[in-house]
């Protein structure tokens, strides 16, 4: 019986961990899961979350398994979405790859100051 108050509450981390990394906290596992698995995987941890704590509600009432196959079902469409999308921009704000600058580059000049010169 403790099993599914278990896979409940960790289920409920994966939507936890999304609000948070779009908030700007719990970057580093966000962290990790892009560099151990992919960005595919940061956009489907919500998915896959909700997946887990479903689970645990059909240990306590079994028609709940329906709902655990069609959140299964939602977090496939999410990763299919993500690897034919650009799955960066999927991400959440503090997991982007930021781009990196040339310090030896100069800075182009506003579109302003173009149609000035222009």
């Amino acid at each position: 019986m403790l099993l599914a108050p278990t896979l409940i509450l960790l289920g409920l981390l994966g939507p936890a961990a999304v609000y948070q990394w779009q908030q700007g906290k719990w970057l580093a596992s966000g962290r990790w899961i892009l560099r151990t698995f992919s960005a595919h995987a940061i956009n489907g941890v919500a998915f896959i979350g909700v997946s887990v704590s479903l689970l645990g509600v059909s240990i306590l009432w079994p028609p709940a398994i329906v709902l655990t196959f069609l959140s299964a079902v939602a977090f496939l469409g999410v990763l299919v979405v993500s690897v034919n999308g650009n799955a960066e921009s999927h991400l959440p704000g503090g997991l982007r790859a930021r781009p990196r600058t040339d310090p030896q580059a100069k800075p182009e000049p506003a579109q302003d100051d173009q149609r000035r010169a222009g």
